[in-house]
């Protein structure tokens, strides 16, 4: 690992990240669905978001001075000094470029003109059941999530946690004994 690294997390809502992913129409996402319901997939994006959630924590409380949370509303509704902030953190200038979004959306991100441009109602059923699903995740140790998520990750139709991740926990387990 490298000493210098510095990690800007971006934290959404859960029932913002479920609303995004049930809008989302790409042809994984559609499989995924078709696979195992809204219901379904619903509880397995809310128990990766409490995992990935949980790193984040573990990043924030292991390397305070290397780590910006940034949370998804304030970006959405202060753009601008969220930027600001996080070109501050990573020691570069703000260019007002930043500014300009290039990418068609896929979900709800809010444009310049404040609208929102694609969302997907959620029932109460799926909100509750991905926030109990969240809760039982969030309850479980790193370790064990690690290990679930280390197998899960290796299935073809997934994509793996990026390398630096590994890195970090490795160095976390070495630094433990």
């Amino acid at each position: 690992m490298y000493p210098s690294d510095r990690f800007v997390c971006i934290i959404r809502l859960l029932d913002q990240v479920l609303a995004s992913y049930l809008a989302y129409d790409s042809i994984v996402a559609q499989k995924k669905r078709a696979k195992w319901g809204r219901l379904g997939a619903s509880m397995i994006k809310s128990a990766l978001w409490a995992y990935f959630n949980k790193i984040i924590v573990v990043l924030e409380e292991q390397f305070p001075e290397r780590t910006h949370v940034v949370r998804y509303g304030r970006f959405a509704d202060s753009t601008r000094e969220t930027l600001e902030d996080v070109c501050d953190f990573l020691g570069v200038e703000f260019q007002e470029e930043m500014m300009s979004r290039s990418y068609e959306p896929n979900s709800s991100f809010r444009s310049q003109a404040g609208d929102r441009e694609r969302s997907q109602e959620l029932s109460s059923v799926e909100l509750y059941v991905g926030w109990g699903v969240a809760e039982i995740v969030r309850a479980l140790p790193l370790s064990i999530l690690d290990r679930i998520y280390g197998y899960l990750r290796t299935h073809p139709s997934n994509k793996p946690l990026p390398s630096w991740y590994f890195r970090i926990r490795d160095q976390r387990q070495a630094d433990k004994k």
